[in-house]
């Protein structure tokens, strides 16, 4: 991969205060690892009623060229890990307020990662070097090694969600993916607009909006675990 690579990572936040920290140290830790790239930073919260904005607001953010974080009082429902068509609706427009601020074609690379899951360094990187156009890890939880973000893993674009019989290893080529931590090539974003919707999961549905666009390297790997914390997991798999 080329020095001098330009990267925006992206979060959305609500009701995540346990976890900022751990999520902003991980994040410092992986730009140290790239001295000569560039890295910035956007955060959009909504709707949070623990310490999220004020835990943001506190954490340190070194290594980031630049930082946004932006705040709002929207009084829209809360839902859980549920298949909700307007919970989707709520998680584009929350994606899509990450990217709308800046101005993408100073990027090559776009990182949505979730406040909290946790991974090692060495292995996202691995993500973050793929020549793909989408590229993640699996997500797991504690005690697990199944794929926890089934609805947004997809082998085919017949599927609805990801079988986990599957036996595969290493990098696999599918329809779709998320993870947790997911690295899209910027170039979708801007040169063709291309934005989170509604309808199917949101994270499916910029995947099949890349591939109708010619991007189909979309590439999923079965044996980098990225560990999704529920509230009373304190597992950590270091970095």
């Amino acid at each position: 991969m080329e020095c001098c690579v330009n990267f925006l990572i992206c979060t959305i936040v609500r009701n995540r205060a346990q976890r900022l920290p751990m999520w902003e140290s991980q994040l410092s830790e992986l730009t140290k690892m790239r001295p000569d790239d560039s890295f910035e930073l956007s955060v959009y919260e909504n709707d949070s009623d623990d310490d999220s904005v004020a835990t943001l607001m506190a954490l340190g953010y070194e290594g980031f060229d630049a930082v946004r974080i932006k705040t709002e009082k929207l009084n829209t429902p809360y839902f859980g890990s549920v298949q909700d068509s307007e919970r989707v609706r709520l998680l584009a427009n929350a994606r899509n307020q990450c990217l709308d601020y800046h101005n993408l074609k100073k990027f090559d690379k776009i990182i949505f990662v979730e406040p909290d899951v946790e991974y090692k360094i060495p292995e996202v990187l691995e993500i973050i070097d793929l020549d793909a156009d989408i590229a993640s890890g699996k997500t797991v939880t504690f005690g697990s090694d199944i794929v926890y973000d089934t609805w947004a893993t997809r082998l085919n674009w017949l599927d609805k969600e990801w079988d986990n019989t599957y036996t595969g290893s290493g990098w696999i080529k599918v329809w779709s993916t998320f993870n947790g931590f997911c690295v899209y090539n910027a170039e979708p974003f801007t040169l063709h607009n291309a934005r989170f919707s509604g309808g199917d999961c949101d994270t499916v549905e910029i995947c099949k909006e890349f591939q109708n666009l010619g991007y189909n390297k979309v590439y999923f790997n079965i044996d980098i675990e990225i560990l999704h914390h529920t509230d009373n997991t304190e597992y950590q798999i270091g970095i």
